[in-house]
């Protein structure tokens, strides 16, 4: 991704941290469909998901599928939250708008992001517990989760492991800085 420029990076961020699909993956699907993202997530979810040609739908095996990936057991309160989040008329299947218009709608919500967080990064992002710990003191529950940091953080929570690998020369939004600062008066 270091080839990339900062605009391609964050489009791969964006289109991550909705798929949840490979760096790799991300940058194929952006670069075929000339860094589109809303154009390639649409072929994506085209591709991966399985849907009912009739009704348009990701049925049981496709949304079984992507809660998997999400690490969230589908028999867990979580799916449910997301079902709900979703505004899913049918159990155990999503429309492609229900799933695009769900995911939008969950990133811009403190409290449902700070509840996906362990789903979306649990064994993949090593400061999660401290991340969510910084996330409940009462200065930081008032603050806003910018569309910035959603798009960043899945970049972060893979390339930061400690507090050491955190260069403050780089551009990552001010909560993210917050954080490491908080994190070192922690040591």
């Amino acid at each position: 991704m270091s080839n990339l420029s900062n605009e391609e990076r964050n489009k791969v961020n964006r289109f991550t941290s909705i798929t949840n699909a490979s760096e790799k993956r991300a940058i194929n699907m952006l670069k075929t469909y000339s860094w589109n993202v809303d154009r390639a997530i649409d072929e994506f979810f085209n591709q991966t998901e399985k849907k009912n040609k009739e009704t348009g739908l990701i049925e049981y095996d496709g949304v079984e599928r992507f809660l998997t990936d999400c690490g969230v057991d589908l028999m867990a309160v979580e799916s449910l939250i997301l079902r709900w989040h979703m505004n899913a008329q049918i159990m155990g299947a999503y429309s492609k708008k229900e799933f695009c218009d769900g995911l939008f709608k969950i990133k811009f919500d403190n409290t449902i992001a700070v509840a996906l967080w362990p789903l979306l990064y649990k064994d993949k992002f090593k400061l999660l517990d401290k991340w969510l710990e910084f996330w409940k003191l009462e200065e930081n529950k008032k603050k806003t989760i910018s569309e910035d940091l959603w798009d960043t953080l899945s970049e972060f929570s893979r390339t930061i492991k400690s507090v050491e690998d955190y260069d403050p020369m780089e551009a990552w939004p001010a909560l993210l800085d917050e954080f490491i600062e908080w994190l070192e008066e922690q040591n």
